[in-house]
This record gives structure tokens, C-alpha cells and sequence, in this order.
């Protein structure tokens, strides 16, 4: 589930990599050629990376003495997002 969102947000970005680079180039005043071949690849990259992620996280059972069972779990809490600045 979350890898389809997140997945789906890449195909946006990478989509609309022509518009998000002008804008990119409006509101932080970098020049539209590192926009386009910078900042959209480098988020293209972080997408990729963290849509890996969803498929990676797995609970262990941790051994434990006697009548004891440890058990860990990783669970999701749903979407989170951050607005972070990404000056460079």
C-alpha cells in the first residue's frame, strides 16, 4: 500500500519534472537547468529509495529464556509528511 503511494507520487514527479523545475526556478531562484538536472532527479532518487523501503521492513522474534516470547513489530501509522528545505 504505502509503496503504490509513494510510487505514484514518483510517476507525478517524474511526469511533471518540466513544470516542477520551473516552479523550482520561480520560488528559490536557481537556475532552470540545475532545477531540471539537479533538484528533480535528486527527489526522483529520494522517491525511489524510500518506495524500496516499504517492502523491506520486517518484525523479528528475538530468543528469549524460559516461558518468555520478544517480539518485535513494525507497523505503520499511515502518511507522514515534512516540509524540508532543500537549499544547496
Amino acid at each position: 500500500m504505502k509503496f503504490n503511494v509513494i510510487w505514484t507520487d514518483l510517476c507525478l514527479v517524474f511526469r511533471n519534472s518540466e513544470k516542477l523545475a520551473a516552479i523550482e526556478t520561480w520560488d528559490d531562484g536557481k537556475t532552470y537547468e540545475q532545477a531540471k538536472t539537479a533538484e528533480i532527479p535528486m527527489l526522483v532518487r529520494f522517491f525511489r529509495y524510500y518506495a524500496g523501503w516499504a517492502h523491506k521492513i520486517r518484525g523479528l522474534t528475538i530468543p528469549a529464556d524460559g516461558n518468555n516470547h520478544v517480539q518485535t513489530l513494525h507497523e505503520p501509522i499511515g502518511i507522514a509528511s515534512q516540509n524540508i528545505q532543500w537549499n544547496f
